[in-house]
C-alpha cells in the first residue's frame, strides 16, 4: 500500500499522520466505534467514482475518529484503501452482555456480525463498481514462522512497526528455537485464513464483483510484474519506467524475515524436513 502511494495515478485514502500509519481509515482502531449506516455511506462515497467530497465525508468520520481526519487526495487519481475482511466493531466489547458469559454464543454472535458486514460489503461493491483486492501469503510455513517468531521472543507481536520506526535494526532479530507441535497449530490456523480470505474472493465473484487474490510472494518475486498485472486489472496505463520510479522511493515498512530461515530459526533443519509440503499453497 505504501508503495501504490508512490505511483501518480493513484491516491490512498489514509487518516492522521501520513507517515506510516493510517493505512486502515476505516477499521475500529482508525474509525472508532462508527455506526453501519456511517461506515456504508463513507465507504460509497470513497468508492463511487464521482469524485470525493472530503469535507462531508470527514464530517461524517470525524464524529467518531481515533486517529485524526481523511487526509487530502489527488484529483483524478484512483481511489483505493486497506480494509480487514472482518466487521470493524468487531471485539469482545461489542458483544451484548447476554453472551458474554457463554464464548459458544459469543462466537455465534461476531460469526453473524461478519457475515453481515460482509454482505453489506458486496452491496457497495456491486452499487459502486469497485475493485476488491486481496492481500494473501502462499507460503503458510514462513507466514506462519513471522507469526509465531511475533515480537522476537515467540509472544504476539510484529517487529515491523519498530524495524520501521528505526527501534530496532535487522541485526537486533535474533534466532529461534521453533517447537515444531506449536508450529504446527498455527500453520493449521494460517490454513484455514487462507481457505477462508480465498472463499470470500470466490463469493465475491459469484455476486458479479471483481475481485482479484494478490499474493505477497509474487511481489517479492517480482515487483514489476506484480504491479503491472495490478495496473492492468484497473485499466491504468502505467509504463516499467513508472513502476521502477515508484519502488526506487521505497516505503515505510521493511521486510522483516529473510526468505532464508536458516537466518533466524535454530531448527530450521528440523522445520524445513517436517513442514515443507506447507509452502506455496492456495
Amino acid at each position: 500500500m505504501h508503495l501504490l502511494d508512490n505511483f501518480p495515478q493513484v491516491s490512498i485514502i489514509r487518516s492522521g499522520n501520513p507517515k506510516g500509519g493510517g493505512l486502515e481509515p476505516f477499521d475500529q482502531h482508525q474509525c472508532g466505534p462508527m455506526s453501519d449506516r456511517d461506515l456504508r455511506r463513507s465507504l460509497e462515497m470513497v468508492l463511487g467514482g464521482k469524485g470525493l467530497d472530503l469535507e462531508k465525508l470527514n464530517r461524517i468520520y470525524l464524529k467518531t475518529s481515533r486517529g485524526g481526519s481523511i487526509n487530502e487526495v489527488r484529483e483524478g487519481t484512483a481511489l483505493g484503501f486497506k480494509m480487514r475482511p472482518k466487521f470493524p466493531r468487531e471485539n469482545h466489547f461489542m458483544v451484548p452482555h447476554f453472551f458474554e458469559s457463554n464464548e459458544g454464543f459469543a462466537r455465534i454472535f461476531r460469526r453473524n456480525r461478519r457475515q453481515s458486514f460482509l454482505k453489506m460489503a458486496r452491496k457497495i461493491l456491486e452499487k459502486t463498481g469497485a475493485v476488491a483486492f486481496f492481500a494473501l501469503r502462499q507460503d503458510l510455513l514462513r507466514w506462519s514462522l513471522s507469526r509465531y517468531h511475533g515480537d522476537g521472543s515467540c509472544r504476539p507481536g510484529n517487529m515491523q512497526f519498530k524495524l520501521a520506526e528505526g527501534k530496532i535494526s535487522r541485526d537486533d532479530i535474533g534466532k529461534i528455537a521453533v517447537d515444531c507441535g506449536k508450529l504446527e497449530q498455527i500453520i493449521a490456523q494460517a490454513e484455514q485464513m487462507l481457505a477462508g480470505k480465498m472463499q470470500i474472493v470466490r463469493d465475491f465473484r459469484a455476486c458479479g464483483i471483481e475481485a482479484h487474490p494478490l499474493f505477497y510472494e509474487d511481489f517479492l518475486e517480482d515487483k514489476v510484474s506484480y504491479f503491472t498485472r495490478l495496473f492492468r486489472i484497473l485499466e491504468i496505463d502505467t509504463t516499467v519506467q513508472d513502476i521502477e520510479n515508484a519502488l526506487d522511493k521505497g516505503a515505510y515498512f521493511q521486510k522483516v524475515h529473510s526468505s532464508d530461515i536458516s537466518e533466524f530459526v535454530v531448527n530450521h533443519e528440523e522445520v524445513l524436513e517436517r513442514f515443507s509440503g506447507y509452502q506455496y499453497l492456495g
